[in-house]
């Protein structure tokens, strides 16, 4: 998609950003609502959901009823999953920490806010080329063309969203990894080895 910031179609870039912007953003988070219609059908008491980049839209619409202005009141109607514990992993997350604001606006009986059935886990990476939109100083960055901030931790939105857990939700658990810290180490240990 990307190919690139400098070979022959990097003149095409902006329509590549225009339609992660106008187009796939709007169809993901229709899709994790839809999603909803499947996974509460679940008979599993425990189940991991991963996703990826652009994926994390879907996942996070999946389990909350976020991006209002995306959707219909309708289909946030839709049943959230409410298994007993749901382990979700969002890797070089396409997205803000914004949509985690409405992270207890869920459809569901179950008394999350007391014991969380949801743990998610985040993998960013601050180097990545595609969630920074840009190399040294060209291109539009992170917040433009759909903010894919929190996936590449600028301007600390890693932190933003671990403050967000720890002032207001209590009762639930975050854990987020620096890819690129954790390569780097498993490369420097397995050198150290070999």
């Amino acid at each position: 998609m990307f190919d690139s910031f400098f070979g022959e179609d990097s003149n095409s870039l902006d329509d590549v950003f225009k339609l992660f912007e106008n187009d796939a953003q709007q169809n993901v988070v229709k899709t994790g609502y839809e999603l909803r219609k499947i996974i509460s059908k679940i008979k599993a008491k425990k189940y991991t959901i991963i996703t990826h980049s652009l994926g994390a839209q879907i996942g996070i619409s999946l389990l909350t009823n976020t991006y209002s202005d995306k959707i219909s009141d309708e289909k946030q109607k839709l049943q959230t999953p409410s298994q007993q514990k749901i382990n979700v992993c969002f890797i070089a997350p396409e997205m803000a920490a914004a949509p985690f604001e409405e992270y207890y606006n869920r459809t569901t009986t179950l008394d999350f806010k007391e014991k969380d059935n949801y743990h998610p886990t985040i993998l960013f990476n601050e180097i990545d080329l595609i969630l920074n939109k840009k190399f040294g100083f060209f291109r539009p960055g992170p917040r433009n063309y759909g903010d894919t901030s929190l996936g590449c931790n600028y301007e600390n939105e890693i932190g933003v969203l671990q403050k967000m857990f720890e002032e207001n939700y209590k009762n639930s658990s975050l854990k987020v990894y620096d890819t690129i810290v954790h390569f780097e180490l498993k490369c420097f240990f397995k050198c150290q080895f070999e």
